[in-house]
């Protein structure tokens, strides 16, 4: 019992710091003074893969689990959310690559 009360706690605290972070690096990248960088969050945010970003990321990687971590003791459940959580993670790296904008090094 004391370790699913500290995988819980912990897991919660780690999706919070997730989306704290992820809605950190977006608005610093909104007010970037790099066209590059404000292409690359606009694209995150309401481009093409904004859905990959929103539906994946936030509520399926994030939300989601958080959710579940609330209102569960399930130990199958606990294991689906930790699940979520890692293709939400999966689908952060990929959106934001994808998203990303190419500025050439010009000399």
């Amino acid at each position: 019992p004391d370790t699913v009360r500290w995988s819980r706690r912990t897991s919660f605290w780690v999706e919070v710091a997730e989306l704290f972070t992820i809605f950190a690096f977006v608005h610093v990248a909104l007010g970037s003074a790099l066209a590059g960088a404000r292409a690359g969050a606009e694209a995150l945010i309401s481009g093409p893969h904004a859905v990959m970003f929103w539906v994946g990321v936030i509520i399926l990687g994030s939300v989601v689990p958080l959710l579940l971590n609330l209102l569960s003791r399930s130990h199958k459940i606990l294991a689906c959310s930790a699940i979520l959580g890692i293709i939400g993670a999966l689908l952060l790296r990929a959106s934001i690559l994808f998203s990303g904008y190419y500025d050439p090094i010009m000399f």
